[in-house]
């Protein structure tokens, strides 16, 4: 059984919690000073610490380490099916995507997916083809922090086939309904997958951001989007997926995230309404 230790900084202040199924048991916060010729009771007093934590670390799920506001976490046995996390999957192979215009995003995988883990913002699509988009508010500054909103015919390049490339980087495409439905089944299913996916900061989603944890890694802010009629709408409180399925070509299919519940939905939208994109890896043939 197994222990990574992590150095976070030469800062020798740190305080050791330990895990049970009844809660948190935290020990008292030991600083070791350089220069301070500690007493042999004080020596004791930091070994017997240690052996208690390290006792009754057999016993958890893991061992954490605080240092001020950093966290780390060391594996202290095998998690069983049940309990590996997908963070635990984005973590396994990190790997990034280039786009049209140069822009890296991050990637991560959830069972035999690959999907972006940040919003589409590029504005070159196939044959170097030029992608007007939308930044909320007409703000290029939204564009850096939340995507670019596409409407179907940019998002899609002029396609109704699912799955199609769209302005996706090449061997990457835009999501289909179904593809959303895997993903979301992998996290749990369509009641919890919306908390698991939201970033869980207080500096996107408006209050209360239910259910928010974003475990995942999937990273999903509150881009709003630009609806048909040229409103923009929403920014903060709601983001609503681009797939590339539709019922017919009035009435296209996205997915929904909000403030209000930990879930993710099935929407119908307007072609025209501009919305922010992931792509999700092709398959191996």
């Amino acid at each position: 059984m197994g222990m990574t230790h992590h150095i976070l900084s030469r800062k020798q202040e740190f305080e050791v919690a330990e895990t049970f199924p009844t809660g948190i048991i935290r020990f008292s916060l030991i600083t070791i000073h350089e220069g301070v010729n500690m007493s042999n009771l004080y020596k004791k007093y930091i070994l017997v610490v240690i052996i208690v934590v390290l006792v009754a670390s057999c016993k958890s799920e893991e061992l954490r380490f605080q240092k001020d506001d950093l966290v780390v976490f060391a594996e202290t046995s095998t998690p069983t099916p049940t309990e590996t996390s997908t963070q635990l999957d984005s973590m396994s192979d990190l790997e990034t995507v280039t786009d049209a215009d140069g822009n890296v995003y991050p990637t991560i995988q959830f069972g035999d997916q690959w999907w972006m883990a940040a919003n589409l913002n590029v504005t070159s699509g196939p044959d170097e083809k030029a992608i007007t988009g939308y930044c909320y508010d007409n703000d290029e500054e939204n564009c850096k922090t939340y995507g670019r909103l596409y409407t179907w015919d940019e998002a899609m390049n002029s396609s109704w086939e699912e799955s199609a490339s769209g302005i996706c980087p090449a061997g990457w495409h835009i999501p289909s309904d179904a593809e959303w439905q895997l993903l979301i089944t992998y996290l749990g299913g369509g009641a919890v997958a919306g908390g698991k996916t939201k970033d869980s900061s207080a500096h996107y989603w408006a209050s209360p951001n239910i259910g928010a944890t974003n475990e995942s890694n999937f990273n999903v802010l509150p881009t709003g989007f630009l609806d048909f009629t040229g409103e923009y709408k929403g920014l903060g409180e709601v983001c609503f997926y681009r797939t590339s399925s539709s019922q017919d070509r009035y009435k296209v299919y996205a997915r929904e995230l909000n403030s209000g519940n930990a879930s993710i939905r099935k929407a119908g939208m307007h072609p025209d309404d501009a919305l922010p994109v992931r792509c999700v890896k092709d398959s191996p043939p």
